[in-house]
């Protein structure tokens, strides 16, 4: 659904023989009414959380190599418009969406002209999927801001666990950098959502705990 490579074995068991024998599969290995069957089951799978008011929103995180391609633009439209019923929050690993001035006005004002949520992140620069901190509301409904760490020397390290990969603990300094950004930023829009994936250990949740403390301050 993101154009990420899947495991057949991650297929619903009813259409694993589309992927004739092979072991993994792109998108593009896969005739384009199967790829709507899974959209279609991941939607009514997910009916139940929404009808309960407990579902949030749909993140769909893109690979490093979804470039801002017109093909790669309508792609998100039409996934966006094969889950009618939720909101979609867009997450980018490629940085030639938001690598200059104009770039970044460009990507935020089509996804506003969508009502379609960036995902602001927090993240190691300087690597091909390295997207600078920006927040923006593109959606009134929702903005969604990431916390993955500053852990560069694992970021793109082969032979190590994802939870490593993002071994950072935030220090109060740079959270306090952070939380007048997320103050104004919620003020833009119905809801906020900030997730801290340094996902190692319980430093995430020690990390929430911090900015939630550090919010209710400027409150």
């Amino acid at each position: 659904m993101t154009q990420h490579p899947a495991q057949v074995r991650a297929l619903p068991k009813d259409l694993r023989d589309a992927a004739d024998d092979k072991r993994s599969v792109y998108p593009r290995d896969l005739d384009p009414a199967v790829i709507d069957q899974v959209f279609e089951m991941f939607r009514a799978a997910l009916m139940p959380i929404h009808s309960a008011g407990k579902l949030g929103t749909i993140l769909f995180q893109f690979p490093e190599w979804f470039t801002p391609a017109p093909q790669n633009k309508d792609y998100i439209l039409q996934a966006a418009a094969k889950l009618p019923d939720y909101h979609i929050a867009v997450e980018f690993r490629q940085r030639t969406w938001m690598d200059t001035d104009e770039h970044i006005k460009w990507t935020l004002d089509w996804l506003s002209d969508n009502d379609l949520t960036y995902v602001g992140v927090d993240m190691p620069q300087g690597f091909p999927s390295s997207i600078p901190p920006v927040v923006a509301a593109t959606s009134k409904e929702l903005a969604v801001v990431r916390f993955h760490g500053h852990n560069d020397e694992n970021w793109k390290k082969k032979g190590i666990t994802v939870a490593e990969r993002f071994d950072y603990l935030y220090s109060k300094k740079e959270l306090k950098e952070w939380a007048p950004r997320l103050f104004e930023l919620a003020g833009e829009v119905k809801r906020t959502h900030v997730l801290f994936n340094n996902c190692y250990q319980d430093k995430g949740v020690r990390n929430a705990a911090d900015m939630a403390s550090l919010l209710d301050d400027l409150i």
